[in-house]
């Protein structure tokens, strides 16, 4: 999470958008709705398993986009 928290902090402000992976850990989650967008920061949470659903999620404003391993006890394959 520390390092989930820096990347953030570092690379995202107010007015940024950050395509996510939906499967993202539940800590990454949270501290994306409940933390960083109450501070003006955009987050798309988008099945990385399609590339066009990448593309179409990013906007003007993406500066980030942010995939964890899919080692995510959530994480679940087709």
């Amino acid at each position: 999470m520390a390092a989930t928290c820096t990347a953030m902090s570092t690379f995202l402000a107010k007015g940024d958008h950050c395509v996510i992976t939906d499967c993202s850990y539940g800590g990454t989650n949270r501290i994306c709705r409940e933390q960083f967008e109450k501070y003006g920061i955009e987050f798309s949470f988008v099945d990385f398993t399609c590339l066009d659903t990448i593309k179409a999620a990013c906007k003007p404003n993406t500066k980030m986009i942010f995939s964890e391993t899919p080692a995510n006890p959530v994480f679940l394959s087709s």
